[in-house]
């Protein structure tokens, strides 16, 4: 079973979660035409396919700890998520010491506390 089959089921129930945990305005902004059936996959979704949930799914935990690790970096809100890193921090600990169901769990914490707001606020945002 493919890592999208696993989380798509998972987000609308993790929609209300999320924008009820997530700090920060939640900003409205037009549509994106990223990300939806048809049309190209958005910056961040693209990376997370080819950096997180590939080595994820192949079960290859070096390779998900150098994704946690980048995914620090792209905090699109450092001062008002401050937890992001502190998630992908545990989320690379725990792929480096041989977890992988810590570091899945380290996956679904950052997308119930950010993904829904990262969806409304930064969709289109070019991953660094």
């Amino acid at each position: 079973m493919t890592p999208q089959r696993l989380l798509f089921p998972l987000l609308g129930a993790l929609s209300a979660a999320v924008l009820a945990t997530s700090t920060g305005p939640v900003l409205a902004q037009p549509p994106s035409d990223c990300g939806v059936p048809g049309k190209p996959p958005c910056p961040l979704q693209h990376w997370m396919r080819v950096n997180a949930a590939a080595p994820l799914a192949k079960r290859e935990l070096e390779g998900l700890a150098r994704a946690f690790s980048a995914i620090e970096q792209q905090n699109p809100n450092p001062k008002g998520w401050g937890n992001w890193g502190r998630i992908a921090r545990d989320g690379e600990k725990a792929a480096r010491e041989g977890s992988l169901s810590a570091a899945r769990q380290q996956c679904g914490r950052c997308h119930r506390a950010y993904r829904r707001a990262y969806l409304l606020q930064y969709r289109a945002r070019d991953v660094e």
